[in-house]
């Protein structure tokens, strides 16, 4: 079980699925309308990101 969806646990979940682990994520926010729980993505995870795909999901605002 991972709880909290923002980038530490996206990450985890994507890393345990790429590794075959079952798991569940789970988040109480169905939406993150402002950007303030300190999360931040260094110029360094966008290369992870790159390689998973997912940045094309960019919305443009700052949020993925």
């Amino acid at each position: 079980m991972i709880v909290g969806g923002a980038v530490g646990g996206a990450s985890t979940a994507h890393a345990h699925v790429t590794l075959g682990v079952w798991s569940v994520l789970l988040e109480r926010t169905a939406d993150f309308p402002e950007l303030n729980r300190g999360d931040v993505l260094q110029p360094l995870s966008l290369s992870l990101f790159e390689n998973w795909g997912v940045l094309p999901l960019d919305r443009g605002d700052g949020r993925l």
